[in-house]
């Protein structure tokens, strides 16, 4: 981390862009879908997702959310399917000079082995830049943050797909329209369960056997992270030896919103001992940042529930439907394996 060459308050863009520079490096966008963060146009640029734009058009008609949105769909240059690597995916692409994955990380089931498959494409000095919704500030506010153990054996089973541990907490402590806002103002997620569902635990667990019977893909976020939780886990990881990746900036949580912006770095200097300093000074980062926010007076509590934002509930619900194209990422173990 460089403190003295970040900006004071970096726009959107400027978090997101983070350490790429567009005019000299090549990259890769994964589910770009109808928004791309970065168009053609303006970069060297590449899509990658499960399926070609027409079989994404086909699979989202009836999907009120995402529907309206399908002619607008960008051509999908590279499809990751079950037993190719990211790598043999790109071919002479790799390796690439930045990844950009918004609203991802947090649908892959196994987040270690991902982080590697990401890492194994970039070329020395390359970025992936992250875009993550804080759990605390959205529909999983009930939830608690994911830990090591979790990662742990997802990664040591080589699981590709969403566990029923998984599915049913997502499910059984989903909270439905709530926006960010009630969520900064005070509104308490422990007094609210999911409205859509006479009983969630009962619901969560038959979506579970539903899912075992059929083996249909479940898309739901495997992994819950705050700011602080997520730098955690990766000091943990990197304790293991399990990454390669380091910190190069991470952007907290504004008030108000619901997500935060972390740059990592494919550093081949760097050896565990830096990975973990640059870790521990973004901690400190995020803790100063957050102290100062909480020392802003806050906003009443909300008498009932809010609805979320237009721009929210589209983010979610299109996400929500878009990202089951991350479940051939996570069988492309199972089938390197033989399993």
């Amino acid at each position: 981390m460089d403190p003295s060459g970040a900006p004071t308050n970096p726009g959107i863009r400027e978090r997101l862009l983070w350490g790429i520079d567009l005019a000299t490096s090549r990259g890769l966008e994964i589910g770009p879908l109808h928004n791309p963060r970065l168009t053609k146009h303006e970069a060297d640029v590449r899509y990658l997702d499960h399926a070609s734009k027409a079989e994404l058009r086909e699979k989202y008609r009836g999907n009120r959310d995402a529907e309206p949105f399908a002619d607008r769909l960008v051509d999908v240059d590279y499809i990751w399917q079950p037993g190719r690597t990211l790598a043999e995916v790109l071919g002479d692409w790799s390796p690439v000079g930045f990844v950009i994955a918004s609203h991802v990380i947090e649908h892959v089931a196994n987040p270690i082995q991902w982080l590697q498959d990401i890492s194994a494409i970039l070329m020395p000095g390359g970025v992936l830049s992250l875009v993550v919704p804080d759990r605390r500030y959205t529909f999983d506010a009930r939830r608690r943050d994911t830990g090591l153990a979790q990662l742990i054996d997802v990664y040591l089973r080589g699981i590709d797909t969403p566990t029923p541990q998984q599915i049913f907490d997502h499910e059984a402590e989903f909270m439905g329209d709530i926006s960010a806002d009630a969520l900064w103002g005070g509104f308490d997620p422990a007094s609210q369960a999911r409205t859509d569902a006479d009983d969630p635990l009962r619901f969560a667990f038959d979506v579970c056997r539903a899912q075992l019977a059929t083996g249909e893909y479940r898309d739901v976020h495997a992994s819950t992270f705050t700011p602080t939780s997520l730098l955690e886990r990766l000091a943990e990881i990197v304790r293991l030896g399990l990454t390669d990746l380091s910190i190069a900036e991470i952007f907290p949580t504004d008030r108000g919103s619901y997500e935060f912006f972390l740059t990592v770095v494919k550093d081949e200097a760097a050896d565990d001992a830096t990975r973990l300093d640059r870790i521990a000074r973004a901690r400190a980062k995020v803790a100063a940042f957050e102290a100062a926010a909480a020392s802003t007076e806050a906003e009443p509590a909300p008498a009932a529930q809010l609805l979320l934002s237009d721009r929210e509930r589209r983010l979610i619900e299109i996400k929500r439907a878009a990202l089951e194209r991350a479940a051939p990422f996570r069988r492309r173990i199972a089938a390197r394996r033989g399993r």
